[in-house]
């Protein structure tokens, strides 16, 4: 009983993780957005940089969705 308990806070605790780190990633990618919004992007190399970051904000939000199904609560 007491290890069911101790998973199921798990669970919450990592889910909460998740949360975090979703709106995190959503002030990211807000943040890169606007960036770009208001950059001279006639650089090649900026833009070059700018589409790397973004890459990778999308590498970290594709990690983030695969959450294993041994640790969702529903």
């Amino acid at each position: 009983m007491k290890e069911n308990k101790n998973m199921s806070q798990d669970v919450l605790r990592y889910e909460e993780l998740l949360e975090l780190l979703r709106t995190r990633l959503s002030v990211l990618n807000t943040s890169v957005f606007l960036l770009e919004e208001n950059l001279n992007i006639n650089d090649p190399k900026t833009n070059e940089y700018l589409e790397k970051i973004n890459d990778e904000l999308e590498r970290i939000r594709k990690i983030i969705i695969e959450i294993p199904e041994k640790f969702r609560s529903n």
